[in-house]
């Protein structure tokens, strides 16, 4: 298990490029971009993912782009939200047309 004080040396090394990573400069594996995802969608941050993966965190948003998972979260909150009915408010301006 990882404590704060570690987090907070390997951030700083991270940042001031004072040390290597694990998997800095190392081609993304496939297991590693589906972890990566999953991290992402579980709400994880971008550094807590980068000191998770071993990867710096310009690597992680780096990868982040490329799998679009930004467009996909929007899209999975906007697919999940319930849309609104024009029925709904129909007492409210009286008949309201819909297109067909």
């Amino acid at each position: 298990m990882i404590n704060d004080d570690d987090i907070s040396k390997t951030v700083i090394m991270m940042r001031e490029n004072s040390g290597r990573l694990e998997h800095e400069g190392d081609y993304w594996t496939k297991e590693e971009s589906l972890r990566l995802s999953d991290l992402f969608f579980l709400g994880k941050g971008i550094t807590e993912i980068a000191i998770l993966l071993q990867r710096t965190e310009p690597a992680v948003m780096q990868q982040i782009m490329k799998q679009n998972l930004y467009a996909q979260r929007r899209a999975k909150k906007i697919k999940s939200q319930t849309p609104i009915q024009v029925s709904t408010f129909a007492h409210i301006k009286g008949n309201v047309k819909t297109a067909p």
